[in-house]
Order: C-alpha cells, then sequence, then structure tokens
C-alpha cells in the first residue's frame, strides 16, 4: 500500500509543497446612512503537498488527512479529494464628520463560527477574535 506522501512528488501530483490549490474570497458590505455592515467568506482547500517529515513525526497526520477526505475518495486513490474550510468573518461600523474630521467606529468579529482549522501542519489557525477599531481622517 502507497502512503499518501507518495504521491505527493511534483511531477505525478502538480502541486508545490505547503501551497493551498484553491482559496475564494468573498466580501459584501451594504452603507446605509452611515451605518456599515459587512461579511465576507474565505475558503481555502486542503494543503495536499506536504514534506514526508511531518508524516514521520506527526503520526496523527493521517487520520487528519483522512477526517478531510470528500464522500467516496480515499487516500490510497491516486489523488485523493479533500474537503477544505470555509471561514466566515463579519463587521459593524458607523461613520460620521465633524469638524472637518472623518470618524470610522467599527466592531470586528474574525472566524465567527469559532471553526478549529489549519492551512498548515502544525499550525492552528486562531479561533474566533473580538476586535475594535477607529479610525480619523482630517480634511
Amino acid at each position: 500500500m502507497k502512503t499518501i506522501c507518495e504521491y505527493k512528488d511534483i511531477a505525478k501530483y502538480n502541486v508545490l509543497k505547503y501551497r493551498i490549490r484553491h482559496q475564494f474570497v468573498g466580501v459584501w458590505d451594504v452603507d446605509f446612512k452611515g451605518f456599515t455592515f459587512g461579511l465576507s467568506g474565505t475558503f481555502y482547500s486542503f494543503m495536499e503537498n506536504i514534506d514526508n517529515v511531518f508524516v514521520t513525526i506527526l503520526p496523527s497526520y493521517y487520520s487528519y488527512a483522512a477526517s478531510h477526505l470528500k464522500k467516496g475518495s480515499s487516500l490510497n486513490d491516486v489523488k485523493p479529494k479533500f474537503k477544505g474550510d470555509f471561514i466566515l468573518d463579519t463587521r459593524i461600523g458607523y461613520h460620521f464628520t465633524q469638524e472637518n474630521r472623518d470618524f470610522n467606529f467599527s466592531f470586528i468579529v474574525k472566524n465567527i463560527t469559532n471553526r478549529e482549522y489549519t492551512l498548515r501542519p502544525t499550525l492552528v489557525e486562531p479561533p474566533h477574535s473580538f476586535g475594535f477599531r477607529m479610525d480619523m481622517t482630517f480634511n
């Protein structure tokens, strides 16, 4: 039985190491009477090509890769098909002008579903986070 990394040869698989094959970003913003609302969605495909050293030092890599397989696909396939990760961010803000100054106040939530995901082996991406931002522009 061949291991998943035996199929990761660049000549056979045509994906550079540590690269994500597909990434999609969609952004939707609404402005109404000084208020803004925005929603962002980012899709990252599974990182298919990594070094064999990660499989050696991380025995759980096979179970991690198997958990991202699409239905009907297997790690023994020549080109296994993997599911990706979809992350949502949102923001709400208010904009006003006073005495030749523009003020923007924003409340930002990253990863609103608090999804645990990783784009590279051994690097877990941050959980949801909250932020407040104020911008001031002088005219």
